[in-house]
């Protein structure tokens, strides 16, 4: 894709997750068959023939995590979204089930399903400019659309959006294998699995709120250890 048609496809108002909408608009015009979009900042780490086997049979769809309804008001994103919706109209439930959309499954005759997508991102984000609005926007149209509930693949992929520590570790292994056979690379991957790397920033995040108000004003806040390759 060039610079320009990144650009046009954030469209007017410059909305960068908009931009894996259309690009999956243009895949399916092109191609027939299941379709399984990955963000990059995933990891496959099991077998996805259950997940084929799910699309092929047609009657549902696939996400990442469910992180419950919106109307949970979990954190400080679902409280925002929570009251936009109760206090705008927009024809979705403060209620509707919000799935991470780092995974999207589907099929290449879903182009309707896509084209509802586009056109709930666009409006909503016309009046309410959060990043979480196209992930909304899949989850509601995903959810509505299913036969069966949408099938969270968190078995088979882990989606490390909240380990961006994660870039500098595979910065050092590829540079450290640079110009390196791609086998030699593939006998370590076991050095850069980001669901092992990132439990020591899960058990910090875990920890009670006085616990971890303590560790921040002494200023023992948790960066992960310099990344050394054996």
């Amino acid at each position: 894709m060039s610079a320009d048609q990144i650009q046009q496809w954030r469209g007017e108002l410059d909305f960068v997750h908009r931009v894996k909408i259309m690009v999956l608009r243009d895949f399916i015009q092109q191609h027939e068959g299941t379709v399984l979009y990955l963000d990059t900042d995933t990891v496959i780490t099991g077998s996805l023939d259950h997940i084929f086997s799910l699309l092929e049979d047609g009657k549902s769809y696939v996400m990442h995590e469910n992180e419950g309804p919106i109307s949970s008001r979990k954190n400080s994103i679902f409280k925002k979204v929570d009251t936009f919706l109760r206090n705008t109209s927009t024809g979705i439930s403060p209620d509707t089930p919000m799935n991470n959309a780092g995974v999207l499954g589907f099929r290449s005759s879903d182009k309707q399903m896509l084209d509802d997508v586009l056109a709930t991102t666009d409006r909503l984000y016309q009046l309410y400019q959060k990043h979480i609005i196209e992930q909304l926007a899949f989850s509601f149209h995903m959810n509505k659309l299913a036969q069966k509930p949408v099938y969270t693949a968190t078995q088979e992929i882990f989606h490390y959006w909240d380990f961006k520590e994660f870039r500098g570790v595979l910065n050092v292994f590829f540079r450290h294998f640079q110009g390196q056979r791609y086998q030699r690379l593939v006998e370590h991957m076991e050095l850069i699995q980001p669901q092992k790397l990132i439990l020591p920033k899960r058990a910090y995040e875990s920890l009670p709120f006085f616990s971890k108000a303590w560790r921040k004003l002494s200023g023992k806040l948790w960066n992960i250890p310099p990344y050394q390759l054996p």
